[in-house]
């Protein structure tokens, strides 16, 4: 099949690590017509083929050549924990949609420079810690919680594109909040507790935004998604929990500092 990106919507999802968006990225890949890649900015295939300061050529060359892309990784054959991943059916492509929970400080040079439309998903950063400090892959058990929780130093290893800890957390949330109020129609914000309490409802409204239409096989999706357990913290199937976990993984006094953090401030609504 040859695709251009020129007849095809591009669209790029972001969220900080552990927010949702593996299981929003599969919900649009459910769709027959859409091309989707994994973190390709954070692959071998295409590393850091994107900045700040990208031009439109950049971003074009970019989108060409993603469709064009072969690594496992990028197609994501196989879940981060090595096992195999959901497979859908494709017909006619008329979008591109790519995620990464990296590199969210490129965002307003990719939408100033390009016509790409975003989808920034938000957790609340009390899950979304509490989901983190509990994957040895992602946190490692020898670190000290209490200095890495909020500057999550350890990983992010001092590199700009990497959002890993609360104050990462919000940084993000302020670039995500700074997108939607400069391109309104370009982008638009999930709440991921909507998402998980009124998946359908959402997703047809996501899907309207990048101009698909919801069929069978992510109607289908959904439902299995929700109805089927798997502990594989990267897993899709998540068997329609409460998005509360976090209560017993995040020391109260943690859950404390960032409730009294947020009071008041424009961040609060999404610590709900």
């Amino acid at each position: 099949m040859t695709l251009s990106s020129e007849h095809i919507h591009n669209v790029a999802l972001f969220g900080v690590p552990r927010s949702g968006t593996t299981w929003l990225g599969q919900i649009f890949n459910s769709s027959p017509n859409v091309f989707f890649c994994y973190q390709p900015l954070f692959s071998y295939e295409f590393k850091d083929r994107l900045g700040e300061n990208s031009s439109k050529e950049d971003i074009d060359k970019f989108h060409n050549d993603l469709l064009r892309a072969k690594s496992d990784f990028v197609m994501q054959k196989k879940t981060l924990s090595g096992g195999t991943n959901v497979s859908f059916s494709k017909n006619k492509i008329t979008a591109l949609v790519w995620k990464e929970v990296h590199h969210i400080n490129i965002i307003d040079n990719l939408l100033k420079n390009s016509d790409t439309k975003l989808v920034l998903i938000v957790r609340n950063p009390k899950a979304t810690i509490g989901s983190w400090i509990k994957i040895p892959k992602e946190f490692d058990p020898s670190w000290n919680l209490a200095d890495q929780w909020r500057s999550g130093s350890n990983k992010n290893d001092e590199k700009r594109e990497n959002y890993f800890g609360y104050d990462k957390w919000k940084e993000a949330v302020k670039i995500f909040l700074k997108a939607e109020r400069d391109y309104p129609n370009k982008v638009m914000i999930v709440s991921y507790p909507e998402l998980n309490d009124n998946t359908e409802e959402m997703v047809n409204r996501l899907y309207k935004f990048i101009g698909l239409r919801v069929g069978k096989q992510t109607k289908n999706f959904i439902s299995s998604s929700k109805q089927t357990n798997n502990d594989d913290p990267y897993s899709v199937y998540r068997n329609n929990h409460k998005d509360d976990k976090w209560k017993m993984d995040l020391p109260t006094e943690i859950a404390n500092e960032i409730d009294n953090d947020l009071k008041g401030t424009e961040l609060e609504r999404f610590n709900r």
